[in-house]
């Protein structure tokens, strides 16, 4: 079974280092980041490896899906970087919201796959973009 400790959302500073955003809400035209902490345990297959991907959704305040992006750790990913046995210590994703994004809140959303188990985990979290 896949869990995971904690997320949190990032922004950028002007100088580009990414910093924890205490309060979700994102002007149009900046990155919003979404963190996952320390998620797993990922199976080895029979070779030891792990193999995993993960997908993005992002909803819009009618929680309809606005954009998805599949396989975003790869394509046939074999991950064999895991730490502490099978546990991924930050995967992330990221949208880039612009001037078509309407203000409003909106769902960020990260689905991890362990394709050598068939397990999988959704992560989700609101967000608010203002004008």
């Amino acid at each position: 079974m896949i869990a995971y400790s904690n997320y949190l959302f990032l922004r950028e500073t002007p100088e580009g280092r990414k910093i924890q955003a205490e309060n979700p809400v994102y002007r149009q035209g900046e990155k919003v980041y979404f963190v996952i902490e320390r998620v797993g345990q990922f199976l080895p297959a029979a070779d030891g490896l792990c193999r995993a991907n993960m997908h993005l959704r992002i909803h819009n305040s009618n929680d309809e899906v606005i954009t998805t992006h599949y396989k975003i750790l790869g394509e046939d990913l074999v991950v064999n970087d895991f730490t502490e046995n099978g546990y991924i210590p930050s995967p992330h994703g990221f949208y880039q919201t612009d001037q078509n994004d309407k203000p409003g809140v909106y769902r960020f959303e990260l689905i991890l796959i362990d394709y050598v188990s068939g397990d999988s985990i959704a992560v989700s979290s609101l967000f608010e973009i203002v004008g």
